[in-house]
């Protein structure tokens, strides 16, 4: 399943894979997969999500390449609550939406 691809840390001469994970509300982990590399990775979420039959009440933590303006839509069409760096140079902060 390790492919050689795009690099974020710029390791081109190590294969990648991708790996998803369930974890519990104390950090464990309670479902993994892993998934081939060189994958665009925002493609491959609403997949990930039915493979490890994470509950929409999940709070879903993604690194930058997951959150394209798209799944970003699609999670809150399904109403997935979601922390991921933003893409965007500017920041927006909506209080009334931030939860502790």
């Amino acid at each position: 399943m390790a492919k050689r691809g795009h690099s974020k840390e710029k390791r081109f001469d190590r294969p990648l894979i991708t790996l998803a994970l369930v974890l519990d509300g104390n950090g464990f982990v309670q479902r993994s997969r892993v998934y081939p590399g060189n994958v665009c990775e925002f493609s491959t979420l609403d997949t990930m999500l039915a493979d490890l039959e994470v509950p929409p009440e999940a709070m879903l933590v993604m690194d930058r390449g997951m959150s394209t303006e798209e799944n970003l839509t699609w999670l809150r069409a399904h109403d997935y609550r979601y922390m991921v760096v933003d893409r965007r140079q500017a920041r927006e902060f909506d209080a009334e939406q931030a939860v502790e």
